[in-house]
This record gives structure tokens, sequence and C-alpha cells, in this order.
């Protein structure tokens, strides 16, 4: 795998220095504010007010059958109530992009990525570093059908909970036809495998949450698959149905639990290799008026855990296998301005399970402001 990377980015580099090229410098940079009734996804509900900032400085280079593109930025989550909770997270990333055919219907990506939390005092356990990587190749033969194959590798290492550490490979395969009623239907299969690179006890998550492992190095295997219906309506107006089913082909993963986390940290603490389940969404998006955009979403998620048993709030073992069913409902507006865009979003979530600690809901409204400067 190595060796193809290598002669895929000679190959970027060949393409680059002997085509026309178009290069540009940008920063980009978005703030948002968000108030949160239940920043921890549990029925103890501790609010909060996060304020986040994400910088990105990127050079472009465009020639005519190839691009390449290099970015370096970082990210502030500032928690108003609780401090501690702090973290930043700096990032790099590669990607670059190649006709390879002269029909022009054959594209391929190749992409690398890195990013390090770093939080502070008792949040520090959560902190890691992920490297990543993707090759994707895009088959268009006409403007009506097309067809993608993507690897991507993920390697996580944490700084306190190193028997978390963890390989993720991944294979999915698409396609796509969109028909002259303004129909788009898309299908996409994947098969994921996750790798730990030492066994993980009972006894390493004992101080942290509850767990439930073998004590044998986790290993898990799940594929999933989806179909994605879009519909226009109107000129300005779309619907979209989207349903995805996952299994797993072998159930060995580890989490922690019952455990202060954030909404978009999955690693320790909802991993999605621990259950299997369904997942429906519908979505409607109106253009307002110009520059204008509103989107009204639902999404319902069936999760039926693997390996994680239910406990009552004193810890003890209540059911065997822990099942929840997750819904959430999203408005978003969302409005260009001269110099960028303003977003305005609310989201709420009901989590029922039958574990007392995760039944919950969940209240958040985030606004962001995005601003890109280009020279």
């Amino acid at each position: 795998m190595i060796a193809a990377t290598r002669r895929a980015a000679l190959l970027f580099i060949v393409a680059l220095s002997t085509s026309p090229v178009f290069a540009q410098v940008s920063v980009d940079a978005d703030i948002s504010w968000m108030n949160d009734d239940n920043v921890e996804n549990n029925a103890f509900r501790f609010a909060d007010r996060i304020t986040s900032a994400d910088v990105r400085l990127a050079y472009a280079h465009d020639a005519e059958r190839s691009s390449f593109l290099v970015s370096a930025g970082t990210i502030l989550n500032y928690f108003a109530f609780v401090p501690n909770r702090t973290f930043w997270m700096p990032a790099l990333q590669l990607h670059g992009g190649m006709i390879l055919n002269n029909e022009e219907t054959l594209t391929g990506e190749l992409s690398l990525g890195w990013s390090s939390r770093s939080g502070r005092n008792e949040y520090a356990f959560m902190d890691h570093r992920i490297f990543s990587g993707s090759l994707s190749v895009a088959y268009d033969p006409t403007e009506v059908f097309s067809v993608n194959g993507l690897y991507s590798y993920r390697s996580v290492s944490f700084t306190i909970l190193s028997p978390f550490d963890h390989a993720e490979h991944t294979f999915s395969a698409s396609t796509a036809w969109s028909f002259e009623t303004r129909t788009s239907v898309i299908l996409r299969g994947s098969l994921g495998a996750k790798l730990y690179n030492m066994a993980i006890s009972d006894s390493t998550l004992s101080a942290r949450g509850r767990s439930r492992t073998d004590g044998s190095a986790a290993q898990a295997v799940q594929a999933w698959t989806s179909i994605r219906i879009a519909q226009g309506i109107t000129e300005h107006t779309g619907f979209s149905l989207t349903a995805q089913i996952q299994r797993n082909i072998r159930n060995n993963s580890a989490s922690l639990a019952g455990t202060t986390q954030l909404i978009s940290d999955e690693e320790l603490f909802d991993d999605r290799y621990g259950y299997e389940g369904w997942t429906l969404s519908a979505m409607l998006t109106e253009v307002v008026w110009e520059g204008t955009r509103l989107r009204l979403a639902y999404t319902t998620q069936q999760k039926d855990y693997v390996l994680l048993p239910a406990f009552n709030l004193d810890g003890i073992q209540i059911s065997d296998l822990r099942n929840d069913r997750r819904s959430t409902t999203m408005l978003a507006l969302e409005h260009d301005l001269s110099f960028g865009s303003i977003q305005a979003v609310y989201e709420h979530i009901v989590n029922r399970s039958n574990d007392p600690l995760f039944d919950y809901p969940n209240t958040a409204f985030t606004v962001q402001l995005s601003v890109p400067i280009g020279f």
C-alpha cells in the first residue's frame, strides 16, 4: 500500500509539472456559538455554551488534468460552563486529483490527513492523534450514470487510553443514476474492519466507565448498505429519502459508556462497530430566495448493541444487551453574505433506551459564520 501511495503521489507531481497551472492561496474561518442543554448526551442533562473557531490556510494548484491542495488549520472548542472541557485540534491535509483517461470519464483522488486533539485536566483522557488516507476512483461514462470506488484508512492513537489505539480499513462502492424527471438514485455498499492493537480488559476501563469485553484484542468487521432517492419537486424545492442497514460480521468491539462525552466524539463512547440496526431519514430543501436556503430533516435510528449490556443508574446490570431508538429533528437556515455565509441550526434529539442513563432528550441551537478569503 505504501508503494502504491508513493506511485500515485509521483503521478500527481508529474502531471502538475507538465500542465498549465492556476494557483491560489486562501484563508477560511468559521466561528460558531452553540447552546446545548445536554452536552454529555445522557440522563443527567448538563448544559453548556460552546464557542468554536475553525481557521484554515490552504494552497490550491489546478492544472488542465490534475489538481492539488494542501491545507493547515486548527479548531478550538471553548466550553463556558465547564472550561476544563475545552480542547483544540490542529490538522493538516493533502489532496490530489487527476483525470486518468483521454475521454475524461475516469478520475482518481488521493487524500492524506493528520490531526491531534489536546484537552485539559480530567478531560485529557480523550486526547488522541489521527492519521488518515484515502484513494478513490470515479467512472462517469454518461451524464446519467456513474460508479465510484473508495478505500480509506484511519489510524487512531490515544495519549492516555492506549489500549484503544486502533486501525480502521474501509472499502466502499457506489453507483448513481440521474433521470430527466429530476430524480436521482444512489446505491452504496461498504465493508469496514476495526483492529485494536492490544487486548482491552475491564480493569483498563473501571476508572472511566462501564464496558464489556472478553479480554482479547478487539476486532470488529461490519457491513452497511444504503439507498438514497432524491426528487426535485420544483425549481427551488427538493426532497430526499435515505435508508441504511448495518450488520456486524464479527462482534468484538470495545467502548466506554456512562462517561463524560461530546456529541461529536464517538471513538470511545458510541463506536458504530458496537451496534447493528437501521437508519431512515428524510430531508426537504427549499431555496427561499436567491442566496437563502432552508432545510428540514428528520432521522430515526435503531441501535442494537451486540456486546454492551444495559445498567440501571446504580450500575447494576438489568439487561444482557442495550437497545436504543434515536430520533433527530433538524431545521437549518443558511444565507449567503457578500463576505461569506451565516447559518442557524436547531436540532432536537430524543434517545429512548433500556439503559436509563441513555434515555434522554437533547436540544441544541447553533449559529455559524463562515468567511472565505482568497489571494
